[in-house]
Formats: structure tokens, sequence, C-alpha cells
């Protein structure tokens, strides 16, 4: 395998879920006797993702304390940014100050139960491959809103919320290049998903790759409660 950083998305306010946690950083969320961050951590290295970044923004004081005191943790980078900077911020913030041009980039609020091979290989820039993007299939896409993707696997577009049904969504794990980012520069606020995502998208550099599993986001209490109901029956 390739070695590269994986970025864990983890400064986001949180803001859908703060009814049950309060104050407390997303990636904190107590699950049964541990937080979900750890949880998370302990599935991207048995996926096979050994070095790990955690990009802090909201609550960053925290979630240092928590890694500090964490033996299992304690090997992870924090990289802080220095005020909200919006996803596509955060990620361009963290490759700027790690030096990276590619990075695997995982939301700190989501654990796909399957695998992230097909994010190891380098991205194909002879085929204008700047995002490699996993889209997971769930039993209905309302919530998220679907991926669109052609029979080459370039991302055309997305369904929007609402519409019921079976289908792909993004998962929340990529692999990008940092010339997706274009002439933007470190420190910027943005969106990965709303301007990132949907430009490179136009311009046919998304690649989507399918896989089948479990997944799960706990931004929203009932996910996270749903959750928390499942890890205690595990």
């Amino acid at each position: 395998m390739t070695q590269v950083r994986c970025l864990i998305l983890a400064g986001g306010l949180g803001t859908r879920i703060r009814s049950a946690l309060g104050d407390l950083p997303k990636c904190l969320a107590p699950v049964g006797s541990t937080s979900f961050i750890t949880l998370l951590v302990a599935h991207l290295r048995r996926q096979g993702f050994p070095d790990i970044v955690l990009s802090l923004g909201h609550g960053s004081d925290q979630v240092a304390r928590y890694v500090k005191v964490h033996d299992d943790l304690k090997e992870i980078t924090l990289c802080r940014e220095p005020l909200p900077l919006g996803t596509g911020g955060a990620i361009l913030f963290a490759m700027d100050e790690l030096g990276l041009e590619e990075a695997i980039v995982v939301n700190g609020d989501t654990l796909l139960d399957a695998s992230a091979d097909a994010l190891w290989s380098e991205l194909r820039q002879d085929l204008c491959e700047h995002i490699r993007l996993l889209g997971v299939e769930v039993p209905n896409v309302a919530r998220f809103g679907a991926l669109r993707f052609d029979a080459e696997g370039r991302l055309t577009g997305f369904q929007e919320k609402g519409v019921e049904g079976k289908g792909y969504i993004n998962a929340g794990y990529y692999r990008v290049n940092r010339h997706v980012f274009g002439d933007r520069k470190p420190g910027e606020v943005f969106s990965f998903e709303n301007e990132i995502l949907t430009s490179a998208a136009r311009e046919g550099s998304v690649r989507v790759v399918t896989v089948s599993g479990r997944f799960t986001d706990i931004g929203v209490p009932e996910d996270y409660l749903a959750f928390c109901a499942q890890h205690a029956t595990v």
C-alpha cells in the first residue's frame, strides 16, 4: 500500500446534534464507555490507515485534552484551524500545513464498515481524476440525496434530498489532490461539498467507487442515539 495521510474532519460546529451533546464536540460524542472518535480511529486503523490527522476547529481544546489522556489516540497528529474554515477550507489548510499533495479525507461524524482499498492507489492525473469518492448503497437516500454518476464512475451530479428510494450516497471518504482547490489560498473559508465537489463534478474530475457495507452518520440526534443503542448490544 502507498502510505498517505488520512485526514479526519472533526472541526464542525455540530449544530444539528447540539440538543443531544450540548457544547461537546461531535467527535467526542459518548458511545457506551468510549467516544465516537475512538471508534472511528480504531476502525480506520483496521482498514489500513496508520497515519491519521485530526483537523480541529470547534472545541479543539477539549479534543486535544481527550487525545492526550487516551493511549490509543496519542499517535494522532492534531491540526487546528485558526478560525472556522468550512470543510473545504479545513482540508486545504491541513494539506498546506502538512505539505501534502494528496490526502485521504474522512468525515469525522461518519463510519463506513466497508472496504476502503480503492483509496490507496494514486489519483489518475492522466484521466483528470482529482477526487475519488466512495459511494455506499443505502435502502433510502431521502435524508442524504443520491449520487449521480455515469457508466465509467464519473460523478455527474446529485439528486436532491427528500426523494425516497434505494441508491448510492456519499460515504464521506475521499482521496483528494491539492490541484482541485485551484487558486484558493490556505485560510479561506469555503465548503468542500457545496463548492469544490460540485465544481469538480461539472469538470468531470470526480470518480465514484461504489462499495457495500454498513454506513453510520451521527450528525442528527436520532441517528446518534440509534447508533449508541446498537453499539450497546454488540
